[in-house]
């Protein structure tokens, strides 16, 4: 049997191939990779040995714990093909994540970071700031999960909180911001459609004032955290 035959013979291989070519400087033990891929995919002892076999996958000693684990081979003839291949998949899967995602609310600002950046210490995936329908956005990304079969941590934050946490210089605001991170859709400096509408009409407002000493409104964000 050809590399080609042995490499698309099951969605399942090609999942693990996947996970370990979007982990590039990770070794996992066994247990991790039916944790993490699932156990379906490695039901078949032989989908992780075709991926040795043909050297993609390399069976290592850890240095810390002495224990067996599998890595990437970043030497592997055809590594570059198969990552560009699945970065260039996920790209039009994201793509159509991010045109779902607009559909579902107003959004001022979207960023997305962690996994669509290969940034593994990112707190979140996604930010989402705006007005949006939170069990519309939880569908959506549930379904890009089941796709790609990665979980996607996100947060969502409403003008008004984001505003707050900028001004106050919020650690966890400014992790996603100061991390590799991609910015998709930004109109934060557009005034909002209400203040648009009421700017000439009113002639003094009450301005309230957020500093770490005045008490706020509870947080009204939703997010889904890395454990």
């Amino acid at each position: 049997m050809g590399t080609i035959e042995q490499l698309f013979g099951s969605p399942e291989k090609i999942r693990v191939l996947r996970f370990f070519l979007f982990h590039p400087s990770a070794a996992f033990t066994p247990e991790e990779l039916q944790q993490r891929v699932g156990k379906h995919a490695l039901k078949k002892k032989r989908n992780l040995t075709d991926l040795v076999d043909l050297e993609a996958v390399r069976i290592e000693k850890s240095v810390e714990t002495g224990e067996t684990v599998y890595t990437i081979n970043g030497d592997w003839l055809l590594y570059h093909e198969f990552r560009n291949l699945f970065v260039k998949s996920q790209l039009l899967v994201e793509r159509d994540l991010i045109a779902r995602l607009e559909r579902s609310g107003k959004i001022r600002l979207l960023i997305l970071t962690g996994l669509f950046v290969a940034e593994p210490n990112s707190s979140t995936d996604m930010l989402i700031v705006g007005s949006v329908n939170h069990k519309t956005v939880t569908r959506h990304l549930t379904a890009f999960e089941k796709e790609l079969d990665q979980e996607v941590n996100y947060t969502v934050f409403t003008n008004t909180e984001y505003n707050y946490r900028k001004n106050v210089g919020d650690r966890f605001l400014y992790s996603i911001l100061e991390k590799p991170h991609l910015v998709v859709i930004d109109v934060t400096d557009r005034p909002t459609p209400a203040r648009a509408s009421k700017k000439a009409a009113v002639k003094k407002r009450t301005v309230r004032r957020y500093d770490k000493k005045t008490p706020t409104k509870k947080s009204s964000s939703r997010s889904r955290r890395r454990r």
